[in-house]
Parts: structure tokens; C-alpha cells; sequence
């Protein structure tokens, strides 16, 4: 049964991805992959890869945060190498298109961030057909359907057609567009019904905290939310009273003591579970906050079936937990391991497996930093800033931001801004700032009934500030984008960005 898709705004970007399909897709010429180092971004390159490589074309490829003056320079060095005749962007240049346009003919942007063109003929983005960009289509669905007019039906059923709808669902979930309603919606819905029908993901409702396959229950109901209540909010003391509440933590295996995870329990035992935790609730949650806590104990979570005889079974068939595995390789660098890892080789698992380590350490650590007052938040009237310098890598700042966010270690429903140096000696003297809100600024609007959009601020920004450095960046989406800057002009961002949003929240 072929993809078929009956919201008119959903059929009217697919028929545009099926037109830059054939006009510029179909051709078997050598192709350079720019795809962005995240979640999202490694999985709309990876699978783009697959189907051009599968489609006999010559395909090499590029990850990267950014596209700055030096990178776009990297970029075009290795366009020229490889002897590339197409550059196809992933979940990135949406921003940059008119720097793209300038220096190639021949190029796609498969992106859903917010474009500098109000319209192109060579870019298919979300938000040219009114589709929300951070719930209803992430990156990889995005490149997911240009694609997807490459091949018949009968590809989609075969073990590569059911791996390239895996790795679209895996972007969308990577970039957390499941968040704000608990599960997919909008076009990231659309092609995980196909996937599930083709056989490649599986979905359902269920316990949903992080770590379903890699946390030991008592670690992934402590780290569900700092806001439980104790004993519940600390590994420990959240272990024992499981243990007096009948629930079987530990058993005999592989010659040793092994905690059980969410998979590994049964369904009596995980509606036991649920129920046990409900009722401790209610006893002592504020009725305020209650049934935030109970809805947040159960939602839609997703299986990675395609994944299930590769080497990443040994890991986790779960997107969210894939994703922390992608980013801690891309955080630290290793942009090549990430993007073998969605291929499930062997080496790749076992490298990422020890970033990953690396990864949580460093995420702990700057937390840690910040409880501690070795970092002392900055309130500003609209945002809490904090300046890590060169404590962090400045790759880090957008999740330590969404980690500061989520943990609301200042207990306000502020945005969260954090910055830090970049490490690269090129990008020497500049500053990577990151921002990111709660789900309900997503909302916000002005007195003339503008929707908050911080990405294109950042980019109007970026376009005031190049004059003063050329490696000026920026842009995103409305409610999580980043922008770099030399050192010299923060204090004046920060105060314009208070200002900006001054007029959504007063």
C-alpha cells in the first residue's frame, strides 16, 4: 500500500517533494550529503544516502552544527575533491540558502528550519506549506518524502525501504517532536502509520520514562522529573521503597546481579508498577501538579524494529535512547561514527557506546556546575543566562540548555540562554549561545498576533552583526534556535533579545 496522505496542506508538500524528486533528484549525478550533527540531521542524511546509493548514484557526505564562513569553505573544498555535480542539504541551509545559491547550481535543502527565502524552488520546508515545524515535521520526515518518489511501492517493503522509513521516524522523535502531546503528530504520524504497516517501527502506549532499554527502573524513575516527590527523586531511596512495595528489582543473570529496565518486565508487573506510583501520588503531589505527574507516566513509545538483528539491539531499539547515542558522537566530533551508526556497523556501536559515557559525564558535569554556583544563572527579565566559557564544548550548549530547562534547577518557566567558547581554532574569539523555551512559548504571540520566532530573529540578527565578523551565524526554529557571535558583542545580544521578547510576554 503506497504512502497516501489526505491533509490538503500535507498533500501539497508532498507534491512538491515529488516535483524536486524528478527535477532534481532522479538524475544519477555524484552527490555531496551536508547534513546537520544532531538527531534529526545524521538520520535525514543517512537516509537520504541509503536511497541514492541504492538508486546507483555516487554519494559522499559532510556532518556539521554549522554553516560558517570556514565550514562553507570546508564544504566547497570537498564538492571540488570528489568531482560532486549535486549537493543535496539535510535538516540544515534553510538559512543560508542565498550563501548556497551563490556558489552552486546544482543544490536541494531538505530542511524544516526557519528558511531565508519566503519561497525556492529547490527547498522543501514545512513551513512554506503552514506545517508546524517543531511538532508536525521534523528534518528527516522532511527529506523522507523527496525521497520516498525515487522508488516504487514494492521498495518500501524490502529490507532497505523498511530501514529508510525507520531512520525518518528515528529523526523526528530525535528531535523531540513527540514532546509537547506525548506522541507523533501532523506528518511525522503520517509516515510512522507507514512504517508500522511496512514493518520497520513499532508503537504503543506504555511506561514511558526515558531509558526503557538502558536505565535500571529505580535510575529511570529518579531522572523522570526532578519534581518528583522523595523517595522517588533519588536512585537510591527510590530503589528501596520498590523493593517494600513488592517489586522485583534484580535477578540472577549473566553470572551476576542484574537490574531489570522497563522491557524487562511484564505487563502485570508494569501495570502493577503504574498503579503502586499512582496511588503514591495522589497521597502526596499538590493537586495542582497531579495530573501533570500521572499523564507523564504513560505515553506513546517506539521500537526501532527494523534494528532488531543488527548490532544495536545490544544497545536499544528505542529512537530517544539512538539519539543520545547519535549526539554523543556528534558532541564530541566523531561525526563519522554517528553517521555509521545508522548503518548498526559493528565498530560504530562499540565507539559510540564509549562516548556515550564520556557524553553523560559531561552533561552531569555542567549541571553539576551550575548547583554548585560555580556558573551562577544571570536573570534577565525574559531568560536565565549562563556563561559557561570554555568550561563546555560549545556543541553541548543547546542540550545542556533543554537539560537546565527540563530539570528547572531555578524552578522559573523562563527560557534558558547559555553560551559558551568556541573550541575550534578558526572560530577563535567567537561565541556559541544557544536558546531554549518552555513547550508553552511555542504559543506566545505579540500585540499584532506574530508568533514568537527566535530563529528568525536570530537570523535577522545574524544579518546586522556580519559587517562586525563574517563568521557571524544564526537561525533555528521559533522556540530553540543558536546564534554565534564574536565575544565582544554579548552583553549587546542578550539586551536586544530581552528587548525582542519583551512584546510577547508584556
Amino acid at each position: 500500500m503506497p504512502l497516501t496522505l489526505e491533509n490538503p496542506k500535507y498533500r501539497e508538500m508532498f507534491k512538491k517533494a515529488k516535483n524536486i524528486a524528478e527535477k532534481y533528484l532522479e538524475q544519477k549525478q555524484k552527490t555531496l550529503i551536508v547534513c546537520h550533527g544532531d538527531g534529526d540531521g545524521v538520520s535525514s542524511g543517512v537516509l537520504t544516502y541509503i536511497a541514492l546509493w541504492k538508486h546507483e548514484t555516487p554519494v559522499e557526505y559532510i556532518v556539521t552544527r554549522e554553516l560558517t564562513p570556514p565550514i562553507l569553505a570546508q564544504i566547497k573544498q570537498k564538492y571540488k575533491e570528489e568531482d560532486c555535480e549535486r549537493i543535496i542539504f539535510c535538516d540544515i541551509g534553510a538559512g543560508k540558502e542565498k550563501e548556497i545559491e551563490k556558489q552552486y547550481m546544482n543544490y536541494i535543502i531538505l530542511d524544516h528550519h526557519e528558511p531565508q527565502f519566503k519561497q525556492s524552488e529547490r527547498h522543501l520546508n514545512p513551513i512554506y506549506h503552514n506545517i508546524n515545524d517543531l511538532t508536525e515535521c521534523s528534518g528527516s520526515v522532511t527529506a523522507y518524502l523527496a525521497i520516498y518518489h525515487l522508488y516504487d511501492e514494492e521498495f518500501w517493503k524490502t529490507r532497505w525501504g523498511k530501514w529508510i522509513t525507520a531512520l525518518a521516524v528515528l529523526g523526528a522523535v530525535a528531535d523531540l517532536q513527540n514532546i509537547k502531546y506525548g506522541r507523533l503528530i501532523g506528518l511525522n504520524r503520517e509516515i510512522l502509520k507507514f512504517a508500522k504497516q511496512i514493518g520497520a517501527v513499532e508503537y504503543k502506549f506504555d511506561i514511558g520514562f526515558y531509558g526503557r532499554y538502558t536505565r535500571p527502573l529505580p535510575v529511570a524513575i529518579a531522572y523522570h522529573s526532578p519534581k518528583l516527590p522523595e523517595p522517588l527523586n533519588d536512585v537510591s531511596k527510590c530503589a528501596s521503597w520498590l523493593k517494600k512495595q513488592g517489586l522485583q528489582l534484580t535477578e540472577e543473570k549473566y553470572n551476576g546481579t542484574y537490574w531489570r529496565r522497563i522491557i524487562d518486565l511484564s505487563e502485570e508487573e508494569k501495570q502493577q508498577l503504574l498503579e503502586t506510583l499512582e496511588k503514591y501520588l495522589k497521597e502526596t503531589v499538590d493537586s495542582s501538579d497531579l495530573q501533570e505527574y500521572l499523564e507523564s507516566l504513560k505515553n506513546e513509545v517506539y521500537d526501532i524494529v527494523v534494528f532488531e538483528e543488527t548490532e544495536l539491539k545490544e544497545f536499544s531499539l528505542d529512537p530517544r535512547e539512538i539519539a543520545t547515542f547519535l549526539n554523543s558522537c556528534t558532541r564530541q566530533g566523531d561525526n563519522e561514527t554517528a553517521f555509521n551508526l545508522l548503518f548498526a556497523a559493528y565498530d560504530a556501536v562499540e565507539k559510540a557506546a564509549k562516548h556515550y559515557k564520556i557524553y553523560k559525564g559531561i552533561i552531569k558535569e555542567a549541571l553539576e556546575a551550575v548547583r554548585e554556583g560555580l556558573i551562577e544563572p544571570i536573570q534577565y527579565r525574559n531568560f536565565i543566562f549562563y556563561n559557561y566559557g570554555n568550561l563546555i564544548n560549545e556543541k553541548t550548549t543547546g542540550i545542556i540548555a533543554t537539560n537546565l530547562l527540563k530539570q528547572k534547577i531555578s524552578k522559573q518557566q523562563k527560557p534558558h540562554v547559555v553560551a559558551a567558547l568556541h573550541t575550534d581554532p578558526k572560530m577563535r574569539g567567537m561565541l556559541k549561545i544557544s536558546f531554549r523555551a518552555p513547550l508553552n512559548y511555542q504559543e506566545l504571540k505579540n500585540k499584532q498576533g506574530k508568533q514568537l520566532n527566535i530563529g528568525e530573529f536570530f537570523q535577522q540578527l545574524r544579518e546586522k552583526l556580519k559587517h562586525e565578523d563574517p563568521r557571524t551565524d544564526g537561525g533555528g526554529h521559533k522556540t530553540a534556535a543558536a546564534i554565534t557571535i564574536p565575544t565582544k558583542q554579548l552583553k549587546q545580544v542578550l539586551e536586544q533579545l530581552d528587548k525582542h521578547l519583551d512584546q510577547y510576554t508584556t
